[in-house]
């Protein structure tokens, strides 16, 4: 009678951990979509990294800016992504280079690092839910192997849009990072592209043999 109880009782917690992740992987699902059909807007968020290696920890604010297949992505002072459907810039202005590829398979892709949500949530061994100021709040736990210890995820219960990510690495899998965090702003759907977004042409202009060639004020970047 025991072990019936026991099997039971697994079974229960099992079924509860897999209706955890159905729920956490359909807010994911649902606020990816939602950036998706709302084809511009601007999204402030704030990256932080901490280094596994010593006590650095770097705060960077980024912008995404976002219209229809064409996106801007503003990464501090030091670095910029634009994309305008086909041709793909990465403007690293630390090293002072631009990096030029036509990259249609970039189309729709909106840096925002919930892709893999579904994996992860997956491969996660145990979900706690906590409800408590307007935000619901994920802790993910993992197996040892695996590349994080836990994952943290906030989530508004207005809106049902993302406010936090939280990743703690694992000891056991090495990493050059501690943790990372990710907290987002709520999504400007009011946002208005200026005329010419996102503006390549001020990086690169196209040759009348068809090559990418680099503007006069960028002329001392170097181009891969």
């Amino acid at each position: 009678m025991k072990q019936i109880i026991l099997v039971v009782c697994l079974l229960t917690t099992a079924l509860g951990v897999q209706a955890q992740k159905d729920e956490l992987k359909k807010l994911s699902a649902d606020y990816e979509a939602s950036l998706k059909k709302n084809k511009t807007f601007h999204l402030p968020y704030t990256l932080i990294v901490a280094s596994s290696l010593d006590t650095t920890v770097e705060k960077v604010q980024v912008n995404l800016y976002k219209s229809g297949a064409a996106d801007y992505l503003k990464i501090g002072a030091m670095q910029e992504v634009i994309h305008d459907g086909t041709l793909l810039l990465v403007v690293n202005h630390e090293r002072r280079q631009i990096r030029i590829g036509e990259d249609s398979t970039n189309i729709g892709s909106n840096h925002l690092l919930v892709s893999n949500f579904a994996s992860i949530i997956d491969s996660s061994r145990s979900i706690t839910t906590q409800s408590k100021d307007g935000i619901i709040h994920y802790v993910l736990t993992f197996a040892p192997g695996f590349i994080y210890s836990t994952v943290e995820l906030d989530f508004s219960k207005k809106t049902k849009n993302l406010y936090k990510i939280y990743a703690s690495f694992s000891d056991a899998t090495p990493s050059e990072f501690r943790y990372l965090e990710v907290d987002y702003k709520e999504p400007d759907f009011k946002w208005v592209p200026e005329t010419g977004f996102p503006n390549t042409d001020k990086y690169v202009a196209k040759s009348s043999n068809g090559q990418y060639v680099v503007t006069d004020a960028y002329d001392s970047y170097k181009v891969f």
